[in-house]
């Protein structure tokens, strides 16, 4: 018998991340005893959505762990106002645990882009894990173990280092191709004819075999085209190209 069998989970937050885990965790027969949210519209609705009930403060909410999912700016004040005898977990990439003055605080960083999707399998959800005690520690493993969430012990330091690898790799690549679809309709090009491109460079970074593989007018500091391209681009998307192009040059050695 798990521990968890008898453990209720308050949510808090009722954006992408707290409504996916709130889907996750009932489907995995985890109980939820209901969810708090400072977007009262936002929080009721998911809340409704669920048939679980809906908090008006957090001092009205009862269960045994706090599932702390809001911006990152919200973090440090929302876990203040939450009893210190509860346990809390929050979703934080980069907030600091010496930061939280709580005595049962973790964290569980979902390393993953949530975007609505429910349907992310949870084997492709790594999860960063960070308590303040082994206790604390022991019950967040038993949790992942129970749902078949795959997890690692990472300090604070670490796991922002990895958020900020993963900011690269998913923000700012996925950021790269609305520019390019905003190009792609504003000059009449379909997607299909770039797709393959596009395949063969999601293998590249796959493999992690990227600055071998890396081609293109920056690379070769054929300053001819470059001239030609910023010569078709305006405003914010012109300094990125400018400022990509130029970092790929540095990489590769070539003078600006």
């Amino acid at each position: 018998m798990s521990k968890w069998d008898n453990k209720s989970i308050v949510i808090i937050g009722s954006g992408a991340v707290a409504h996916f885990f709130t889907n996750f965790f009932i489907e995995k027969g985890i109980s939820i005893s209901g969810l708090y949210s400072r977007n009262k519209k936002a929080g009721s609705k998911l809340a409704l959505q669920y048939d679980i009930p809906f908090f008006d403060s957090i001092s009205a909410s009862t269960g045994e762990l706090y599932f702390v999912a809001v911006k990152d700016d919200a973090v440090i004040s929302v876990i203040s106002d939450l009893p210190k005898s509860r346990e809390v977990l929050y979703t934080s990439g980069t907030i600091d645990l010496s930061l939280i003055d709580h005595p049962k605080c973790s964290v569980f960083y979902p390393l993953q882009s949530f975007d609505g999707d429910l349907s992310i399998p949870a084997d492709k959800i790594p999860i960063l894990l960070e308590s303040k005690s082994t206790e604390l520690n022991s019950d967040l493993e038993q949790l992942c173990k129970l749902v078949g969430l795959p997890h690692y012990p990472v300090d604070s330091v670490k796991r922002k280092e990895i958020h900020l690898c993963a900011v690269f790799l998913n923000n700012f690549i996925n950021h790269l191709g609305t520019i390019a679809f905003d190009e792609m309709k504003s000059r009449n090009i379909e997607f299909d004819i770039l797709k393959p491109l596009l395949e063969k460079t999601m293998h590249q970074l796959i493999s992690g075999n990227t600055i071998q593989k890396q081609t293109g007018p920056a690379k070769r500091n054929d300053k001819s085209t470059i001239i030609e391209h910023k010569k078709m681009l305006t405003g914010t998307t012109l300094d990125v190209y400018t400022a990509v192009t130029n970092s790929i040059i540095k990489k590769f050695g070539h003078e600006l």
